[in-house]
């Protein structure tokens, strides 16, 4: 039976951790969620949670971040200004991070529910063109992708799929296509996710073995992708997303795209 996406608040987890150092001074210090883009002047999370309220019922933003220069707090304040008919609630974490992976692993603890309810991970330096949705999919899990693989100053993880279905090794009839830190989740799929990372997270504290390595960088910072075939061994469906436009902000270049994103206009060359 497929479930329909109405039916349950949606919690929106905003990785949002990084200030505009490679931006230039004027953004040095500045959490990349609340640049303004070009056209409008709106921050960059206020587009998120319009788009994301439109897949939705968006119900609460959890905004994990740093304590460096007030940078969560300016976050989670940004996000209690965005005018709407609904303003969700809104609430802050401030842990000591280890990348991105943890930072979302903190912000399904700090918002997991004990009802029934959807997860929408993201980070909060990237703004989508439309955001994923279960209406009418059976899908545990979706991964949000794009077709582009790879822009002037980053490559990105590839995910293949076959009619909608997400498979984790090339194959020849799979199309391919690049994560874009997008994910959509069921209450059962965010508590197993939630218990995978935390036991690789005790792993790690503990003096992780040498056959675990693989799911770490050397900077310490745990990656997602070796999280995903886990799932699927536990019998959960995990599909595949298309985010449209995708404008990543983290260059004063890309503030170029973000504008683009935001008028409606294609950002390809």
């Amino acid at each position: 039976m497929i479930r329909n996406k109405t039916s349950y608040p949606l919690v929106m987890i905003v990785a949002a951790a990084g200030l505009g150092r490679r931006m230039g001074t004027a953004f040095a210090t500045t959490p990349k969620p609340i640049i303004q883009d070009p056209v409008t002047s709106r921050p960059l999370l206020h587009h998120m949670m319009d788009r994301v309220s439109r897949a939705g019922n968006l119900d609460e933003v959890v905004i994990v971040g740093r304590r460096e220069a007030g940078a969560g707090k300016r976050v989670a304040q940004c996000a209690k200004n965005r005018q709407a008919d609904k303003q969700p609630a809104v609430r802050l974490c401030l842990p000591q991070l280890r990348g991105p992976t943890h930072a979302l692993m903190i912000g399904l603890q700090c918002g997991f529910r004990k009802t029934e309810a959807h997860y929408l991970l993201t980070m909060g330096d990237t703004l989508a063109e439309r955001y994923p949705s279960f209406e009418g999919l059976d899908y545990d899990v979706l991964i949000g992708v794009n077709a582009r693989l790879q822009t002037q100053w980053k490559k990105f993880t590839p995910l293949w799929e076959v009619g909608g279905d997400a498979i984790f090794t090339a194959t020849p009839q799979a199309r391919v296509w690049g994560i874009r830190g997008v994910y959509l989740l069921r209450s059962h799929a965010a508590q197993s996710v939630l218990t995978l990372l935390r036991q690789e997270w005790r792993k790690y504290k503990q003096g992780c073995p040498l056959e675990f390595r693989e799911r770490w960088d050397r900077n310490g910072e745990m990656h997602l992708s070796w999280v995903w075939p886990e799932v699927v061994k536990q019998g959960m469906r995990i599909g595949v997303t298309d985010l449209g436009e995708v404008a990543e902000v983290n260059t004063p270049e890309d503030l170029v795209d973000l504008g683009r994103l935001v008028a409606g206009e294609s950002l390809l060359e």
